[in-house]
């Protein structure tokens, strides 16, 4: 039997982002100062995942350019009935704005692709509504993004 990943499952979440880890999850359980056979059973739900450490799997794997590794804080808003944005970098750039605008068009059509393939047939599964909202939450969050950084350009 397969594990079926959920990306918007805060367990599930932090299962990829300890996967796409460099050094996958013997090297974060490394980095977390555990035995790896630990990790494994914190991320199949065996053993509790502690507020503390799932801050510390995010951290290391955003030190390390982990492309997900904000992908636990979208799951855990959204199991809150709210969206995690995440403060644009390099504040005073000078085309961040349109940097920003553009990833927000990006996900935007991302979102519009997903749905497009989904609703094609005519019928949404749960897995594809799960899909469509995954899309949706990272389409709200850049264009969140993207007006906090208008909205702090106009303040100074």
């Amino acid at each position: 039997m397969t594990l079926r990943i959920d990306p918007m499952d805060q367990l599930s979440a932090v299962y990829q982002v300890a996967k796409a880890y460099p050094g996958e999850v013997p090297a974060m359980a490394g980095r977390l100062g555990v035995a790896p056979s630990t990790l494994y059973g914190i991320l199949r739900g065996s053993e509790a995942l502690s507020v503390e450490r799932q801050d510390a799997i995010i951290h290391f794997a955003q030190q390390a350019g982990v492309a997900c590794w904000a992908q636990p804080l979208h799951a855990k808003a959204h199991e809150h009935g709210g969206v995690f944005v995440a403060l644009p970098s390099g504040a005073g750039e000078a085309d961040e704005l349109s940097t920003a605008m553009f990833r927000a068009v990006k996900e935007f059509g991302d979102l519009a692709g997903e749905a497009a393939r989904d609703l094609a047939d005519k019928h949404l599964t749960r897995r594809e509504l799960a899909e469509i909202e995954r899309e949706g939450y990272e389409a709200i969050a850049a264009i969140a993004a993207f007006v906090e950084l208008c909205r702090a350009r106009a303040a100074g």
